[in-house]
């Protein structure tokens, strides 16, 4: 139910729903399973697309496009999402954003 409750507030990655579960002591097994079945049939990339797409809408324009990709990463690692989703993610909300300007 943590992680379910977890995930209905915001989409989260595998590493943070284990250490959230690692802080209630949860077995690491058990803690696996749960959140295998609650992520089954998730898509981790695009939730990690669209909470990047989110977050960049509320960053200053007058950031350097550089700054704007660190920050886009850090937010989404410690949202537990894995390196390559976090940069497939990130790369995908900065070129729709230079495709809308």
């Amino acid at each position: 139910s943590l992680v379910r409750g977890q995930l209905a507030r915001k989409p989260a990655g595998r590493a943070l729903l284990l250490a959230k579960l690692a802080q209630k002591r949860v077995d690491r097994a058990a803690a696996r399973a749960a959140i295998d079945e609650a992520l089954a049939g998730v898509d981790q990339g695009r939730q990690a697309a669209d909470l990047a797409r989110q977050r960049l809408r509320t960053m200053p324009a007058s950031l350097d496009p550089q700054a704007v990709r660190r920050r886009l990463y850090g937010y989404l690692a410690r949202r537990g999402f894995d390196p390559d989703a976090c940069m497939t993610a990130v790369r995908a909300a900065m070129s729709a954003t230079t495709d809308e300007a």
